[in-house]
């Protein structure tokens, strides 16, 4: 699609893994180069290893410059405003001419940037202005409103030494090129109300000129660092077991390439990336959590003793791994006690490398049992092997050297309760290190096992060890036409201390509530309206339709269609809508959209139109002439549209509770943060008459 060849037609750096039984493959495709500044990551989702293809593809990135994002989000009060036209000068001008009331009727007029060479279809230096000789001066009036304007954030990206003065006072200066935002919410006192002037002042760079600028009225928030150009990926699972991470290079500002983290969360089935981020980067961003109990031979800790269980709390689900090796000739098996509640019930799982085998030897109430399987022949002794199990409930799946292991990746037991693993070897010459045990389960499907029904309330399914912290998930799904209420405990210490949200698929809202020693606590409301940005399908998509396929039948009311077109940035379109039937499609059934009206919106760049509400899986645009010279560049400008979502049938709820607060996200947005006043805890789950589905659980122990 589109979005893959924005300069050349490049797509390497592939990464896959599995999860729920589904292969996620991420990919880089545009240019590397920060010259054109397009490189982004991709994924395609597939049910089988050699399934990927070009139709299984996300049709949007999953991480890119996070300068889309705000310059949408964002207006550019100097590309709105007198249409984006500077007043510049590329001979010596004398005086103070950068201040407010300058003569520049002598000056030409021309659009940001200004530079030489052109490169092709580059965001970073995108010339539109050609300045090849002497210094290029800039004089910008712009109108600043006291009472709709917030913060203001300039933007700047110069080749060569530059500053930059706002009503003749200077703000910026430096001696070297960059590229990076100048924070101006401490310099208000300089704005006048109404009419500002901005200048700039750039000289030549070494290898090339390029100066551009744009002034972004942040409102409340503040612009942080410039990110862009993610590459070269490598997903990982966290060391607690259960996160997933994102490890990729990145470009900040004019620095050196970098390399940078980001968490990866799975809504449902869909592969997120929750960033692009750095340091200084708002919202919340913790490093990677850290196991309930972690041994590190290099760390100074004293290892377990072997054939014994760990120090640690007992449970009843939990992730353990070990990092095992046993010497060669050794004729013996080394590997984890699984779990063990006492001296009659427990479950060990071995590795006899010289065998090439390995075992599990179950116990319960006293009476073994013991399967073998065989290996790979190419499975070697005196090397570290990684052996893994996730107890939920009382099934373990195992793992070695993070694959299933071979002959029975599940074993079935009755050993439910809690428990805690450990490390054993018949010989005790085995080495042991990387050993991580981390209270929580994973489970997704219709098959959700362990949770055993409260006593207080009806209805109510409960699962887990009492925690202090701990991060939970759950995918909500429902039928709209059924409406009804699916409930969430993600805290619940005892019938008078929980809190509860609840999805009302008829009101279209979540509420909050709760109890905390015995007393209601306030309840709250939040909408789940809110815009989504959706790309179109480059499978069902073509020089006639627009496809735009949704993660899962939605309600909503209005669509934010972008005016500029990707290849023609001087081109802009008013009422693209007219010029398109458009319909939502359920069940296979296109209906068009209703009552259609054209509302003024708050961002300049957006038209949007507003319509009775529809409740559709996907949303279709057809054109209504075959023959237009303008309908390749408008079908460009309709790569990605956002909509108005008032409600839909599947959410994901994740909350984080630490030892201050309780952090609520939905589909991966911040929704609320409360104070957390809650001891220990577990998570419940409750639907209105067996209407609604939870189809994806995660939860672990975040240690403080």
């Amino acid at each position: 699609g589109s979005v893959e060849t924005l300069d050349n037609r490049v797509e390497e750096g592939p990464w896959v893994i599995k999860y729920r039984n589904r292969y996620y493959l991420m990919y880089n495709a545009n240019h590397t180069s920060t010259q054109w500044g397009n490189y982004m990551l991709g994924v395609a989702e597939a049910s089988g290893p050699l399934d990927f293809n070009h139709g299984n593809k996300y049709p949007h990135p999953v991480l890119l410059s996070n300068q889309v994002a705000l310059e949408e989000d964002y207006v550019d009060l100097l590309k709105y405003q007198d249409d984006g036209m500077f007043y510049y000068s590329f001979a010596p001008v004398a005086g103070e001419w950068y201040q407010p009331g300058s003569d520049v009727s002598g000056w030409e007029k021309g659009k940001t940037g200004f530079g030489f060479p052109v490169t092709e279809n580059s965001t970073t230096r995108n010339v539109k202005t050609i300045w090849k000789t002497g210094a290029c001066r800039l004089y910008k009036p712009f109108l600043y409103d006291k009472s709709k304007n917030g913060n203001l954030s300039l933007r700047i990206h110069h080749t060569g030494a530059a500053k930059a003065y706002l009503n003749g006072t200077l703000i910026y200066a430096k001696e070297q090129g960059d590229y990076l935002h100048v924070d101006l919410s401490e310099k208000k006192s300089l704005l006048a109300a109404g009419r500002n002037t901005l200048c700039i002042e750039g000289q030549p760079g070494k290898r090339a000129n390029f100066l551009d600028v744009a002034l972004f009225d942040m409102k409340e928030e503040k612009a942080g660092d410039i990110l862009f150009s993610p590459g070269q990926p490598n997903i990982l699972r966290g060391p607690n077991g259960f996160e997933w991470w994102l490890v990729y290079m990145a470009d900040k500002n004019a620095e050196r390439r970098g390399q940078y983290i980001n968490r990866i969360h799975f809504l449902d089935k869909k592969l997120t990336v929750e960033g692009i981020t750095s340091k200084s980067s708002p919202g919340y961003h913790p490093l990677p959590a850290k196991p309930t109990w972690q041994y590190l031979s290099n760390s100074g800790q004293a290892l377990p003793e072997v054939n014994q269980v760990i120090p640690s709390i007992p449970a009843a689900n939990y992730y353990f791994e070990a990092g095992v090796k046993s010497a060669p000739n050794n004729a013996a098996a080394d590997g984890i006690i699984a779990w063990k509640g006492d001296e009659r019930s427990w479950l060990k799982i071995t590795v006899d490398a010289d065998a090439k085998c390995w075992s599990y030897t179950l116990s319960q109430n006293g009476q073994q049992k013991t399967a073998t399987f065989p290996l790979a022949e190419d499975f070697r002794a005196n090397v570290f092997h990684t052996i893994a199990v996730f107890k939920n409930h009382a099934d373990f799946t195992v793992r070695i050297d993070d694959l299933p292991a071979p002959g029975s990746a599940v074993i079935e037991t009755e050993l439910a309760g809690q428990g805690l693993p450990g490390i054993c070897s018949e010989n005790t010459n085995a080495l042991f290190d990387g050993i991580t045990y981390t209270i929580g389960w994973d489970e997704c499907g219709d098959d959700l096992k362990g949770w055993r029904t409260a006593e207080s309330i009806p209805g109510l399914r409960l699962k887990g060890d009492l925690l202090d912290g701990y991060e939970l998930s759950v995918q909500v799904a429902a039928r709209l036409q059924e409406g009804g209420k699916a409930d969430v405990y993600p805290v619940y210490a005892d019938p008078k201390n929980f809190l509860k949200a609840t999805f009302d698929f008829s009101g279209q809202q979540l509420l909050l509530s709760g109890k905390l020693n015995g007393k209601n606590t306030p309840a709250q409301k939040f909408s789940t309206a809110r815009l989504k940005e959706y790309y179109a399908s480059s499978v069902f998509s073509d020089f006639m339709e627009r496809h735009f396929i949704f993660d899962a039948p939605t309600t909503f009311n209005a669509i934010l269609l972008p005016k500029e077109a990707i290849y023609r940035s001087d081109t802009t379109i008013g009422d693209i809508h007219e010029q398109f039937h458009i319909y939502g499609v359920k069940d296979g059934r296109w209906q068009p959209l209703d009552s259609i009206r054209h509302v003024r919106w708050e961002h300049p760049g957006f038209s949007r139109i507003e319509f009775s509400p529809v409740e559709a899986t996907e949303l279709v645009f057809v054109k209504k002439a075959r023959e237009n010279e303008n309908f390749v560049m408008r079908d460009l400008t309709l790569q990605k549209i956002r909509i108005n979502e008032i409600f839909k049938s599947s959410y994901n709820l994740r909350v984080v509770k630490s030892k201050d607060f309780i952090r609520f996200f939905v589909d991966g947005k911040p929704l609320c943060k409360l104070p957390n006043s809650y001891k220990n805890s577990q998570v419940g789950l409750l639907s209105e008459q067996n209407k609604h589905d939870f189809k994806a659980v995660t939860m672990f122990h975040v240690a403080e």
